[in-house]
């Protein structure tokens, strides 16, 4: 059993975050959003809290829904703490969303205290996941993050197909602006929409 005893405060903004490995090459999307309680009068436990998925769509599925998204913990002051009867359910196992709690925790963390686009700990790369500046469609993969245009979008640009190359110059917006855009879509977690 893998155990992990956090020893400092994290502070994550909501977004939505790309890790790169650094060992295999693999990445996995994150999504870190603020529940908010539908109703006022009555909120429930999880209002106020940062619920955190992994995006489990394929990766040439653009559709960004909540099926996309697999909710497995929530952050806490120190760690991102992983649901246990969530996880166990899921076929991954439990010791895998620990494992990827801690480096997901440790990178969110360093790239919400800068200002920066993409930062590299130990080998493995974080990125704020943009939109397209073509089509608008989020961007999943590092390669595209980074461009600032999707593989099909890019590939019409380089057929001349009415979307110019020099747009996708990888002027990227900030993540605030991509927070307040993308994070009003909604997870649904066992019929409760978060």
């Amino acid at each position: 059993m893998f155990t992990y005893t956090p020893n400092s405060t994290i502070t994550i903004k909501d977004g939505v975050y790309t890790i790169l490995s650094g060992k295999t090459g693999n990445h996995k999307t994150f999504k870190v959003a603020t529940h908010v309680s539908s109703n006022p009068e009555k909120p429930s436990y999880w209002n106020n809290k940062q619920i955190v998925s992994i995006r489990i769509a394929k990766e040439d599925n653009n559709v960004d829904n909540t099926d996309c998204w697999f909710a497995f913990g929530h952050v806490t002051k120190t760690e991102i703490c992983v649901w246990r009867k969530r996880t166990n359910e899921n076929r991954f196992g439990i010791e895998f969303f620990e494992r990827l709690a801690v480096v997901a925790a440790k990178l969110m963390n360093a790239i919400s205290a800068s200002n920066s686009q993409e930062i590299t700990i130990n080998g493995n790369t974080i990125l704020f996941a943009v939109d397209c500046m073509a089509c608008g469609e989020t961007l999943y993969n590092p390669e595209s993050i980074r461009k600032g245009i999707g593989p099909v979008c890019e590939k019409k640009a380089r057929a001349g197909k009415g979307i110019t190359t020099s747009s996708a110059t990888s002027t990227i917006a900030q993540p605030d602006q991509y927070v307040s855009a993308k994070l009003n879509r909604s997870v649904k977690l066992d019929g409760i929409s978060i």
